[in-house]
């Protein structure tokens, strides 16, 4: 595990356009009835702006549509990332999401 003392940022813009919101959404704020948003500055840069609360709706929310190729290509992305890291992480550490109550250990 690296120390956190530089702490790495990734610029909004490759943030949305590598998939990680659209995904985030997608696979765990929507479910719960929640999203995360990213607002398009004057200056041209985004920055996340607000969380829609939409908990109280009994299916969550979903995206108007999900069908197009750079969709599907921002899904890949991050799930390629995501399988990547899985891998070294259970060799690692024995799991993929840390376990609550689990303090850092090497395998």
């Amino acid at each position: 595990m690296r120390k956190m003392t530089n702490i790495n940022y990734i610029d909004m813009q490759k943030f949305i356009d590598m998939g990680y919101l659209q995904e985030a959404n997608r696979q765990f704020f929507h479910p719960l009835g929640l999203a995360l948003e990213a607002t398009y500055q004057k200056d041209g840069t985004f920055v996340l702006l607000h969380i829609w609360d939409y908990r109280d709706d009994k299916e969550g929310m979903t995206f108007i549509a999900l069908d197009s190729k750079e969709i599907q290509e921002r899904a890949d992305n991050v799930e390629k990332l995501r399988k990547k890291h899985a891998k070294i992480r259970k060799e690692k550490y024995g799991w993929e999401i840390q376990p609550i109550g689990h303090t850092f250990r090497k395998k």
